[in-house]
């Protein structure tokens, strides 16, 4: 681990520590995220996800001069553990729903989604404990702990950080201002749904790119975070209702799905709706919180 110094760290101090708590929690998760445990679960994948941005946003900083596959196989290991969540996060978005139909259709209709749900579910686990016992994973794990302390950091490396990280986070933040404007021209309906999913996640880089620099630059790197995160969270909550619509499609053609548990379906896809409505409802407003100029002052 690259230590953090008491003034003005150097950049890639800043960058190293943030990462090696992200590799703390991947090398540590242990018995409780073979077990699919839900929040054992999504700190793996949110730690995967940012030392995924941390490694493209500041690949320079640890000298790592091709990130692409490291970050090719953070890709794979958050698409194993996300396939965990996504069944989880379906449970929990229609559980409260499914406790209410429960008593308008037979008990046996929304015991049949939840053993569908269930049955999604143990095989990703399944995936996920073959995954982590695997040597794939253990060469993931020595891979990010050698970058995050490189042996010989470069010259930009080692400036003070706040010499070197606004102008990361900056570009960082201008790929979604990017991303954000092809929004607007977008020509149809799949086209703006795929360039608003390409804003989620330059939003989701740019906060984890604020967050890494807060301990380092203080509360305008907080707030830049938080401001991003409000642009993740909207997205996401329009990407989680576009993906569970999708399941529901794939629900109501599988065996055994007759008239009530269309029905059950049927309800769900239209609370689905509502969610997704208020989402798109959400976002202008939280993008233009995250563009303001106040807000990136400190990025030069």
């Amino acid at each position: 681990m690259t230590a953090l110094r008491d003034e003005e760290p150097a950049a890639v101090a800043v960058v190293g520590d943030y990462l090696d708590r992200q590799v703390a929690v991947l090398r540590h998760a242990g018995p409780a995220l073979m077990k699919g445990d839900p929040a054992a679960v999504h700190d793996a994948r949110v730690a995967a996800r940012r030392a995924r941005c941390t490694l493209a946003t500041f690949a320079e900083v640890l000298a790592t001069s091709d990130p692409e596959p490291l970050l090719a196989e953070l890709r794979w290991w958050g698409g194993v553990v996300g396939a965990v969540r996504d069944v989880q996060v379906l449970h929990l978005r229609w559980q409260p729903l499914l406790a209410e139909l429960a008593d308008v259709v037979a008990a046996d209709a929304v015991a049949w989604l939840e053993g569908e749900l269930g049955q999604r579910r143990r095989v990703a686990v399944a995936a996920l404990r073959q995954a982590q016992a695997g040597d794939r994973h253990a060469d993931l794990v020595a891979a990010l702990v050698a970058a995050a302390s490189p042996a010989s950091p470069p010259g930009s490396g080692l400036r003070a950080a706040a010499l070197v990280l606004p102008g990361l986070v900056r570009r960082a933040c201008r790929r979604m201002d990017r991303a954000a404007r092809r929004v607007d021209v977008a020509g149809s309906e799949g086209s703006r749904a795929h360039r608003l999913h390409d804003v989620r996640k330059a939003a989701t880089r740019a906060r984890y790119a604020a967050e890494l620099c807060a301990p380092a630059l203080g509360a305008p790197a907080a707030d830049l975070a938080a401001r991003m995160e409000s642009v993740q969270e909207v997205l996401g909550e329009r990407q989680d209702s576009a993906h569970a619509q999708q399941v529901l499609l794939e629900l109501m053609s599988a065996p055994g799905a007759g008239g009530p548990e269309g029905f059950v379906c049927g309800a769900l896809w239209s609370a689905e709706q509502q969610l997704a409505g208020a989402a798109e409802e959400a976002y202008p407003v939280a993008l233009g919180q995250a563009e303001e100029r106040a807000v990136r002052h400190w990025l030069g």
